[in-house]
């Protein structure tokens, strides 16, 4: 309801706000309702406050450069408005293509002084560790590294995980950690909240994973999953779109 959704959107900022005053070096925010559907006027997908969207601008208010990174199964439509027309938030999605709320494509890098600060990965059904690593390789992780942020917040959902019912894509459980630990490469001041992920057995040890790697104290699973890995056609368009504001 109204009031568990501000709640959800106070806890975490007052968790990055912890994290940013070195009073904790990371977190993750078990938070519910989920956010990063919703837009600065309405909600829409389970999402009532786009709760990212407020931490991120928060703390870009503290004159932080804030580097947001969706991991999603659905594109975070929501987080990507809000701040499409700004260059001190950098916003990064991989996402299943097509499915809901059907944006998120490559094309859509951001306007105005926002232009080249929203990078969008759509990929295909069956996609997962191999093709999401060539996208950090080529992609996010050198147009985060050159963006520099003071902060990163991740969107952590859990239905891109292989199992999850409402997903498509093939990630396994160990790759959400492996993601945590390459983002901190960049900056250590990380902080993670929930969103979608319906897959009850395994939505906790997704986030045992990051949790783990956040500790840096490594927790394994066991996985057997195949995947369509090829990604080198989206890797291409990427550098056409957003070559002119990054070196990639």
């Amino acid at each position: 309801d109204y009031e568990t959704a501000r709640l959800a959107a106070g806890g975490l900022l007052t968790l990055c706000n912890n994290v940013l005053s070195g009073k904790v070096s990371n977190g993750f925010a078990l938070i519910r309702p989920p956010g990063h559907h919703a837009t600065s006027n309405h909600s829409m997908g389970f999402c009532l406050f786009n709760n990212v969207a407020i931490a991120a601008h928060r703390l870009a208010k503290q004159n932080k450069k804030i580097f947001i990174f969706d991991l999603d199964v659905h594109h975070g439509n929501g987080t990507q408005n809000i701040f499409y027309q700004r260059n001190d938030v950098l916003y990064q999605s991989f996402h299943l293509s097509p499915h809901y709320p059907g944006t998120g494509a490559v094309e859509e890098i951001g306007m105005g002084n926002g232009e080249g600060f929203t990078v969008n990965a759509p990929l295909s059904y069956g996609n997962g560790d191999e093709a999401v690593t060539k996208l950090l390789n080529d992609i996010f992780l050198p147009i985060a590294s050159q963006f520099k942020p003071d902060f990163i917040l991740v969107s952590s959902g859990f239905d891109s995980h292989n199992a999850d019912m409402l997903g498509g894509l093939k990630l396994t459980t160990n790759f959400f950690g492996e993601i945590i630990t390459k983002l901190q490469e960049i900056q250590p001041k990380l902080v993670c909240t929930l969103e979608g992920g319906y897959n009850l057995q395994w939505i906790g040890k997704c986030l045992l994973s990051q949790i783990g790697a956040m500790l840096n104290h490594q927790i394994i699973f066991e996985e057997t999953v195949s995947e369509h890995p090829h990604v080198d056609m989206l890797i291409n368009q990427l550098r056409e779109e957003l070559g002119t504001f990054w070196k990639l």
